[in-house]
């Protein structure tokens, strides 16, 4: 019986640090992915692929892809396309993610930005651009964001 109940509490202990260990993964993983749709919501340019004189991935892509893997990703991307907040180009990385996440959700959430005459800054290799949102989006919803074309 002692042995029974001896077991019993660790059992309880076990479950109770089990149950801590796991509010506090979670908490950091929602906390990782506030700062990063915050990050991604004020970037002020937008690429995809190597850019640079060097030719690398940019932070911005790479917060992108990040969220992108993430469970909370539709979730994120749709809050940053609705914000006024977030700039033009945080919004195509948000359309980005959508048309890959749910192409039903992405032709929704741009009527908006078809019907405005925004511009966002481009970089492609080493040239960065001011480009027609409309322009922008229309290429997304045709060739998706991995051949976005010019």
């Amino acid at each position: 019986m002692i042995s029974n109940l001896s077991t019993m509490k660790n059992l309880i202990l076990n479950l109770i640090l089990l149950q801590t260990i796991t509010q506090a993964i979670a908490s950091t993983t929602i906390d990782q992915i506030g700062r990063d749709k915050e990050k991604l919501a004020n970037t002020k340019n937008f690429s995809l692929g190597m850019v640079g004189f060097s030719g690398h991935i940019s932070e911005n892509e790479n917060v992108y892809r990040k969220i992108l893997k993430s469970e909370f990703a539709k979730d994120t991307f749709t809050d940053i396309i609705r914000s006024e907040e977030s700039t033009n180009e945080a919004k195509l990385y948000a359309a980005c993610g959508l048309r890959t996440l749910s192409p039903l959700l992405f032709k929704k959430e741009t009527l908006n930005i078809l019907q405005n005459d925004g511009s966002a800054s481009v970089l492609r290799a080493d040239i960065l651009n001011k480009e027609k949102m409309k322009d922008l989006i229309e290429s997304i919803d045709k060739y998706g964001c991995n051949q976005i074309s010019k």
